[in-house]
């Protein structure tokens, strides 16, 4: 009988044993993929922030791209109407009011 009771412990304790073992293996994987998961997160994470920083930068320069093209609009249409401030009855020759003309942006 005691025999038995022994030879029942060994497989048990042979049991517990195969089961960490496999629990190890398991757990070395689990945090082989935690590091990936982590490191593709910070890269993710990067990106998100540059791609945030990127669209304030394109942001700024179309406002200082329309902000240009808006006082050169009030520019041409000046020069087009003759309002050039202190010099406003001086009158232009044709050719340049033609080249002028074909800045003029109506829309």
């Amino acid at each position: 009988m005691t025999r038995y009771a022994l030879i029942a412990a060994l497989v048990a304790l042979c049991a517990a044993l195969g089961g960490l073992w496999w629990q190890s293996g398991r757990m070395g994987s689990l945090h082989a993929e935690n590091a990936s998961l982590t490191r593709s997160n910070v890269a993710l994470t990067m990106t998100a922030t540059q791609n945030a920083i990127a669209r304030d930068v394109a942001k700024a320069s179309a406002d200082r791209q329309a902000s240009i093209a808006a006082a050169a609009r009030a520019d041409v249409e000046a020069i087009l109407t003759g309002e050039f401030g202190e010099c406003s009855d001086a009158l232009l020759p044709d050719n340049l009011r033609a080249i002028l003309d074909g800045l003029r942006l109506d829309y």
